[in-house]
């Protein structure tokens, strides 16, 4: 007796024909270690991932609607430079101050920083992900005024809207990318979690979980 499998099993694997009854138990061992490989790839516990329910960060992002600007940019704090634009970006529910700055850069590219400015402490900054610190360029200031500021680099175009915050970018007239198009813009500034105090806790009430990560 011959077994004979398909032409492209043959190349893929190396095969050739089987005699039986000597080689069939190595075609048998094989495809029951085909079938145990499938079967472990499938059975995959879905409870070992977290859903978002499970994830307090996540809950509180999910919470954010659209259209809800709480988000301005303060032209008033703008500073210019030859290479950038820095303005205070105001959390006005939370009645929080952030340092917004735009960076110009050689390629005709932006480069766009948030962050606290005086955080509890020093956040993250990734060291290695470029080779370098990236090369500035001059920009060029095309309008200011009290709603709106323009910048230009190149063929590349940058405006900046303050209420709300809203960031475009242009290539030639052609508008190629926003930030914030949906005020969907959230930035969790560092807290000190509250103290509680036997039994009686100054915790705002809010989203469960706010102050530790946990499985459940």
């Amino acid at each position: 007796m011959m077994i004979w499998l398909p032409n492209y099993w043959l190349k893929k694997y190396n095969f050739a024909h089987f005699s039986c009854p000597a080689n069939m138990a190595n075609v048998i061992r094989f495809f029951i270690l085909l079938l145990q490989l499938t079967g472990f790839i499938i059975a995959v516990d879905k409870g070992n991932f977290k859903t978002c329910e499970q994830s307090s960060f996540c809950r509180r992002l999910r919470k954010i609607k659209p259209d809800n600007p709480k988000y301005l940019l303060d032209l008033n704090s703008l500073e210019i430079s030859d290479h950038s634009l820095e303005a205070k970006l105001v959390n006005t529910e939370e009645n929080v101050q952030l340092k917004f700055v735009l960076i110009t850069l050689a390629g005709d590219t932006f480069r766009v920083i948030v962050d606290e400015y005086q955080p509890l402490h020093p956040r993250y900054h990734v060291q290695s992900a470029l080779n370098g610190e990236p090369q500035i360029a001059k920009l060029e200031l095309l309008e200011r005024n009290k709603d709106a500021v323009s910048i230009k680099l190149g063929n590349n175009k940058a405006t900046v809207r303050s209420d709300p915050f809203k960031l475009e970018f242009y290539q030639g007239e052609v508008l190629v990318a926003v930030v914030n198009s949906r005020n969907l813009f959230e930035f969790e500034h560092l807290r000190a979690k509250p103290v509680e105090v036997e039994g009686e806790s100054d915790i705002p009430k809010g989203d469960p979980g706010a102050w530790e990560d946990s499985q459940g």
